[in-house]
């Protein structure tokens, strides 16, 4: 099985877009955020993908910044926020 990193990508953007799937990490983080009770806190998620733990935390009443370096994946990001009633600030990094 040949490594997906040793392919020849476009420098922009990853393909199959990695950002696109529910992984069980995020999953299983997104339940670890709802237990800690995230009020007033300020998270950081690098990588947020579709943003399932910080959408968590911001159901929790934290102060989100979600960055991905796929500006698609922030649109998701933000989509899903608003579709679970929150907002998160998003950011291409």
């Amino acid at each position: 099985m040949e490594v997906l990193y040793e392919q020849n990508f476009d420098a922009h953007e990853e393909y199959p877009p990695y950002w696109a799937a529910l992984w069980p990490s995020s999953v299983a983080l997104a339940r670890a955020v709802t237990a800690a009770k995230p009020v007033g806190a300020r998270v950081l998620e690098l990588g947020c993908g579709l943003g399932l733990p910080s959408i968590a935390a911001a159901l929790g009443g934290a102060h989100v910044l979600a960055t991905d370096r796929s500006a698609d994946a922030l649109g998701f990001a933000t989509y899903n926020a608003g579709l679970n009633g929150v907002s998160v600030e998003v950011g291409v990094c």
